[in-house]
Parts: C-alpha cells; sequence; structure tokens
C-alpha cells in the first residue's frame, strides 16, 4: 500500500517538473527575441518575426504554452501517464484498499458475531440456571404431592359410610324389616344381649359375678367390652377396617355397631305403633312426636357417624407413602400396620391396610413436621420452599373445613338440646295456662 501511493506520487510529480522546465526556459529568455521568435512548419525560420511563408503569422508566447499543454495533456498526460500508469496504479490500490477493508470488516463482524454469541450463551446459560431452580421440584414437594393422592377418595368414602351408619341407625329406631330392633323394643334388647354374651362379656366384671352368664372361653380376648369402650373401639385407633360400601363384614364393623346402639337408643327404643294404634286420633298424633324424637337422636348420632365415617378404610392410592414417613419416624413395621388399620380387633391380619381420611390428614398436618428431615429439606430453592408453603396452605384450608364441619355438627346438637329445653317450657306453661 505504501509502495503504490509513493509510485503515484512520483509520477504525478514527474509531468509537472517537465513542463515547468521548458516553462522556466521561455521566460526566463530576453523578452526581445521571445517575441520575435516565430514556430513554423518550414524548415527555414527568419529572423524578421515573419515564417518563411507569406501567410505564416509569428507565435505567441501563450500559444506556445497553450501548445506545450495540449501536447503534455494528451500525449503524455492521458496516454502514457494516466492510461498507462495512473489507471493500472489505481486499480491496484483500489484492489488493496477493498481487501483491507473486507479484511477489517470481517474482523469487525466477527467481534460482534463473537459478543452477541457470548451474550445469547449467558442468557441461556440464566435461563437454564433459573429453570433448574424454579421448575425442578424437590423431594419433600413431592411428598405432599403422593400422600394426598388417595385424600379426595377417601374423603368420598368417608361421607358414604357415614350415610352408611345413618342408615343403619335410622332403621333400628323406625324398626325397618331386618334389624335387630324390627319386633319392638323386647327384640332389640334381646338381640343385644345376646350379642353381648358371645362377643363381648367379659366374665372379670363385677368381681367375676359374669363368670355363669358369659359365654367360656370368650371367642377373642381383644374384643371385651368394645361395645361400650368408645377409647380402644372408636377413638384411638386412626383407621378402622370398617367399609360399609362392600359386602365384606369385618369384626371392626360389628363393633362400631355395637357401639352406636349402646350409645342411641340404650335404654329402649320407642314403642312400635300397631294398625290399631294409627287407626286411633290419639295414635295418630303421637306418631309425630315418635318421628322427631327419632329425628333429634339421628342429629346426635350423625357425629358418631361422621367421626367413624372419616376413621374408615380409604381408597389405598398413598399407602406406600404414608408407611415410609411413619417409618422414617421410627415406627415398627408392626404398629404401622396397626395405625394403618385397627388389626388388633380382629385374631388375623386387618383384611386391609389403606389408611383412612382421617389417618392421612394426621399425616399431613402432624406426622411430617415431627420428621427432622422436613426442616433440613427447607434449605432448597425458593421456588420449591414456596411450593412446600403454598401446599401447607392448602392442607391448612382443607382442616380448616373439617373443623367447620364439626363445628356446624356441634352447632346443630346445641339447636336440638335448646329445642328440647325449649319444649319442655312450653309444656310448663301450657300445663299452667290449662290448669287455670
Amino acid at each position: 500500500m505504501k509502495l503504490h501511493r509513493s509510485n503515484l506520487l512520483l509520477k504525478l510529480l514527474g509531468p509537472l517538473i517537465l513542463v515547468a522546465i521548458p516553462l522556466m526556459v521561455i521566460f526566463t529568455t530576453n523578452p526581445a527575441s521571445a517575441i520575435v521568435t516565430c514556430w513554423c512548419t518550414c524548415t527555414q525560420i527568419d529572423t524578421c518575426n515573419y515564417c518563411c511563408g507569406p501567410s505564416s503569422a509569428p507565435e505567441t508566447p501563450q500559444d506556445i504554452v497553450k501548445r506545450y499543454f495540449e501536447e503534455l495533456r494528451d500525449d503524455f498526460i492521458l496516454d502514457e501517464f494516466y492510461f498507462d500508469t495512473v489507471e493500472d496504479d489505481f486499480k491496484d490500490w483500489g484492489q488493496d484498499l477493498t481487501s483491507t477493508w473486507l479484511l477489517q470488516a470481517r474482523m469487525i463482524g466477527g467481534f460482534y458475531d463473537a459478543q452477541t454469541h457470548s451474550a445469547t450463551m449467558l442468557d441461556l446459560q440464566k435461563l437454564t440456571a433459573t429453570a433448574m431452580a424454579t421448575y425442578q421440584p424437590s423431594e419433600s414437594v413431592c411428598q405432599f404431592g403422593t400422600l394426598v393422592k388417595s385424600l379426595p377418595a377417601s374423603d368420598l368414602r368417608a361421607r358414604t359410610n357415614q350415610l352408611a351408619l345413618s342408615e343403619i341407625g335410622l332403621s333400628r329406631h323406625l324398626g325397618v324389616y331386618g334389624n335387630i330392633a324390627a319386633s319392638g323394643r323386647g327384640k332389640d334388647l334381646s338381640n343385644r344381649i345376646v350379642n353381648y354374651i358371645n362377643t363381648f362379656c367379659d366374665f372379670t366384671d363385677g368381681d367375676e359375678a359374669l363368670t355363669a352368664f358369659c359365654s367360656s372361653p370368650p371367642p377373642n380376648s381383644l374384643r371385651l367390652n368394645r361395645d361400650i369402650d368408645y377409647t380402644r373401639t372408636m377413638a384411638v385407633p386412626e383407621t378402622l377396617n370398617v367399609d360399609f360400601t362392600n359386602a365384606t363384614v369385618t369384626t371392626p364393623e360389628n363393633d362400631l355397631i355395637s357401639l352406636a346402639h349402646n350409645l342411641y337408643g340404650h335404654a329402649q327404643i320407642i314403642q312400635r305403633m300397631d294398625d290399631d294404634a294409627l287407626d286411633d286420633a290419639g295414635g295418630q298424633a303421637l306418631l309425630p312426636l315418635i318421628r322427631s324424637i327419632d329425628a333429634k337422636r339421628s342429629v346426635a348420632q350423625n357425629s358418631f357417624n361422621a367421626i367413624a365415617g372419616m376413621k374408615a378404610t380409604g381408597s389405598g392410592s398413598s399407602r406406600q407413602y404414608v408407611r415410609q414417613v411413619l417409618g422414617n419416624l421410627g415406627m415398627p413395621a408392626a404398629n404401622i400396620d396397626r395405625y394403618m388399620a385397627s388389626a388388633g380387633s380382629s385374631p388375623g391380619p386387618a383384611l386391609t391396610n389403606n389408611p383412612s381420611y382421617s389417618a392421612q390428614m394426621e399425616i399431613l398436618t402432624k406426622k411430617i413436621y415431627q420428621d427432622p428431615a422436613f426442616y433440613v429439606n427447607l434449605v432448597d430453592k425458593p421456588a420449591n420452599v414456596a411450593r412446600q408453603s403454598a401446599s401447607m396452605q392448602g392442607l391448612e384450608l382443607m382442616q380448616g373445613r373439617d373443623i367447620f364441619s364439626s363445628m356446624s355438627r356441634s352447632e346443630m346438637l346445641l339447636a336440638v338440646l335448646v329445642e328440647m329445653e325449649a319444649i319442655k317450657l312450653q309444656s310448663n306453661v301450657q300445663n299452667t295456662i290449662t290448669n287455670k
């Protein structure tokens, strides 16, 4: 590039020097001699300012300079200097400039491309790290998901068992055909006594006064007094091996129904009304009162039925996960089976090991927080901690719903008690008015 520029500079200065020399010669000579000098085509030139031809005129210095410039432009500058020298050099120079500029543009473009590529890769890496921190759930989050897997199905089964127990209790009070109290209060008492003697009688009660009354030996010592022991039969087990949605009859179902019979309508049920009593006007007036009493007992028994339904066997979809949680807490396998199904009420193993709705809720709202690993796993990504917090809030809502249902049942019971007290006051007022 520097070589071409030097050559081009010399070639530009060369013609100027060639032109300047004649001009200096012309203008530095004697002006008089310069004026008389002529330039003719003839071979002979005289000194009297005329050419040899009669039509020739003397050539002025301006004409000489013009002619020199024309010859220099046409012959030297255009033909020899420009077309033969400058044009070729400018082509080479332009080629060099183009190559240099393209190389520089390619280098600059490469830098821009590398910068863009690096920035893009940095953004992708940031997004990948964010995705790993945000969208990858931890084991603790999955624990909530697996433990609640069967909770909706268990909740529906609890409600179904609650309805079934309500039908069983109501059929006893109404004397539905096929029930132990279908023939009246006498048959109800005799059937309950026989069931007690054959199943629940403990001869050691009453200082062994029941030795002759109870069957000997008892069929199953684990079932003694379960018809009246609410703690062992109902309160302590988190899962009762009862399911009134199928045709299989289990010993816990018998124990539960016997306990309900002794708790509601324990002394005697309402006496049955025959056809003659219903034909009488007084009997017809008595029938609504009888059904009112049955309704009040049904409200009272509803709380028992709801608790029993929540402790009935669940769907079983989360069974293995519940066992894993209890195992992490250090509970032996035998106690896990007892927790998940009331195996202790039967001489053989439990028919099912599906945790109840109540057992699953206790796991989700209490047991998992007793494991130190839960708090260790909180040292996790912020997104996973937020997911766990959302899961806990959802469980809190579910537990709040259960508490609300329990309070509603308590309000119903309180309303029934208030109504019964109001009936007493009303009867006293009516009797006072009648006596007056």
